[in-house]
């Protein structure tokens, strides 16, 4: 984990309308208000945030007042609730606890984090809050929140360390490999056996580890399990290959890419029996065998004793890049010709994916996220067979995004269009026909009419 203070001390506290920005385009969600009066909440606008930060702050001679400070973990590593208590605890450690401040969790990068804005004017005080060596302070901070963090997830691991020990396991490395599964680590230290969590010890489990199998009729039914949906799934496996590695994680020691296997058949076996499949290879080598972890029997099972690797999946060189494949995978595809879409559609952006890296699912939108793909993409071209939202993960045809009473409004509007033109044709041959049905008269033959108008009038006297 990171934390960072940017250097942007702004006077109009521009640090919330950037939040703020990233809250409405739904990459930001805010997780806390602290220390504000009770006319500034949740419900405030960020004009009356920033307006209170800088009463606050109007009354010291500070020309940097705000305070803008980010908190980063690799990945996913935690939640927003822990990035939450992680930096209420963070801001503490700075002296900033007593302080308002918001914040806010964001999910636009392949790294969950946090900013806080605060300011650094002492809201009781009105005196500028010390800010000598304010970099160095924030990393022994940091350290200091996530060993309260520990402290607080110490009976939580606990518990959740004791459900897996009633798991049956035939072998330490069974054991081993289910613990790594929680991100746990199971060390043997003088004869003892000790289980670490980010590198502290937590637990000393050497009279707890028994061995024991699991029912051979819950075998025979995992077997009967993977060939039937072999069938229905493909069990075609292949690497995902995971490159984001950061500057910012690596600074003396190259990182190797992390490689993975997947498969639909494996996926959709721990989605809808709690069956947990994993791979044993060697660097980028084809897999030799693997392991079954049952979670709905808390049983783990050596895979070649329920059936031979080669008769349930298969194996190909083909592989994709890891945050690509997640991304694709993000995307509502739920038939076949979605399928051929979204692959058309990124092989055009040079992205080549295979139809077996593809899983079908059912997810769905919220009418949020619906109204923003139809904002992005109205007045597309209609006749093309799918819109595909990248920002929303999104993939449908125009009449699912806009559905039939679009088409009738747009029908209605056609329909109105035509009649008009019918009007102004018949007009326009109204017109045509009244110029040659009345006569004209030149100057030359003027003469001659009346004087036979004359001669009628004459006539009837």
């Amino acid at each position: 984990m990171i934390v960072k203070i940017l250097s942007s001390a702004s006077e109009e506290f521009h640090g919330v309308l950037y939040n703020e920005k990233k809250i409405k385009n739904e990459t930001g969600e805010l997780l806390q208000m602290q220390n504000f009066p009770s006319h500034i909440n949740y419900d405030s606008t960020q004009q009356e945030v920033r307006n209170y930060f800088r009463l606050i702050s109007g009354v010291s001679k500070t020309k940097t007042p705000q305070f803008h400070a980010v908190i980063s973990t690799r990945y996913r590593d935690h939640s927003s609730e822990q990035l939450k208590i992680i930096g209420e605890s963070f801001m503490d450690y700075m002296g900033y606890g007593k302080q308002p401040y918001i914040i806010v969790f964001h999910n636009d990068t392949d790294n969950n984090h946090i900013h806080i804005v605060s300011t650094r004017v002492d809201k009781k005080s009105g005196k500028k809050i010390k800010d000598n060596y304010e970099r160095i302070k924030a990393q022994k901070a940091i350290k200091k929140a996530l060993s309260d963090l520990g402290l607080q997830k110490g009976d939580k691991i606990k518990t959740d360390l004791d459900n897996l020990l009633k798991y049956n396991y035939q072998s330490i490395s069974q054991l081993k490999r289910l613990l790594s599964l929680s991100g746990l680590k199971l060390e043997d230290k003088n004869g003892e056996a000790i289980v670490f969590e980010n590198g502290a010890a937590i637990a000393n489990i050497t009279n707890n580890i028994k061995f024991n199998s699991g029912d051979l009729n819950r075998k025979k039914q995992i077997k009967a399990i993977l060939y039937k949906y072999k069938d229905i799934y493909s069990n075609q496996a292949f690497r995902t290959v995971d490159n984001r590695n950061y500057k910012e994680w690596q600074t003396d020691k190259k990182c190797n890419p992390i490689i993975n296997w997947e498969s639909e058949l494996s996926r959709k076996l721990h989605d809808k029996f709690g069956l947990e499949i994993e791979f044993h290879f060697k660097d980028d080598k084809t897999p030799f065998g693997y392991t079954v972890f049952d979670h709905s029997h808390n049983t783990i099972w050596k895979g070649s004793e329920i059936e031979k690797i080669s008769k349930i999946f298969s194996f190909t060189e083909k592989m994709i890049d890891k945050a690509e494949f997640e991304k694709i995978n993000n995307f509502n595809i739920n038939s076949k010709d979605k399928k051929e879409a979204i692959i058309n559609y990124f092989a055009e952006k040079g992205i080549n994916v295979e139809n077996y890296m593809i899983f079908f699912n059912n997810k769905s939108f919220s009418t949020e996220s619906i109204e923003k793909v139809k904002f992005n993409f109205n007045g597309s071209n209609k006749k093309v067979k799918y819109i595909i939202d990248e920002e929303q993960f999104y993939i449908g045809s125009y009449q699912s995004l806009f559905g039939k009473h679009q088409e009738h409004q747009e029908s209605q509007t056609s329909s109105q269009n035509t009649k008009s033109n019918i009007d102004k044709i018949l007009k326009s041959l109204a017109d045509i026909s009244n110029e040659f049905l009345t006569p004209t008269y030149t100057s030359n033959n003027t003469d001659d009419y009346n004087r036979k108008k004359k001669n009628k009038k004459r006539r009837k006297r």
